[in-house]
C-alpha cells in the first residue's frame, strides 16, 4: 500500500499545483482589474477637471468680450477711427479730381 500512497499523494500534490496556480492567476487578473478600474477612475477625474477649466475660460472669455465691448474708450476709439478714414477718403478723392482724374498722373498739386 505504501505504492497507492505515493500515487494518492502524487496526485493531490499535483492537484494543490494547479490550484494554487489558478488562484496566482485569478489575483493577477484582480490586480489588473484593479489597476484598469485605477487608471479609469482617474481618467474620468481628469476629464471632468478638463471640462471644468473650459467651462472656466468660456466664461472668462465671455466676460472679457463683454467688458470690452461695454468700454467707452473702444466706442470713442472706433468713432475716432471712423473719423479719420471718412477725412482720409475725401481727401484721396479732393485730390483725384485736382490731378484731373487720371491715375496715371504724376504731377504734383
Amino acid at each position: 500500500m505504501p505504492g497507492l500512497r505515493a500515487a494518492v499523494e502524487a496526485i493531490a500534490l499535483e492537484g494543490v499545483e494547479k490550484l494554487n496556480q489558478a488562484r496566482d492567476e485569478l489575483n493577477h487578473k484582480l490586480k489588473l482589474t484593479e489597476n484598469s478600474r485605477m487608471v479609469m477612475d482617474k481618467t474620468r477625474l481628469a476629464v471632468c477637471a478638463a471640462d471644468q477649466a473650459i467651462y472656466a475660460a468660456e466664461e472668462a472669455a465671455k466676460d472679457v468680450a463683454k467688458r470690452i465691448k461695454n468700454t467707452d474708450y473702444v466706442a470713442v476709439g472706433a468713432t475716432w477711427l471712423s473719423g479719420v478714414l471718412q477725412k482720409t477718403s475725401k481727401l484721396v478723392l479732393e485730390l483725384g479730381h485736382r490731378k484731373g482724374c487720371s491715375p496715371n498722373s504724376r504731377d504734383r498739386i
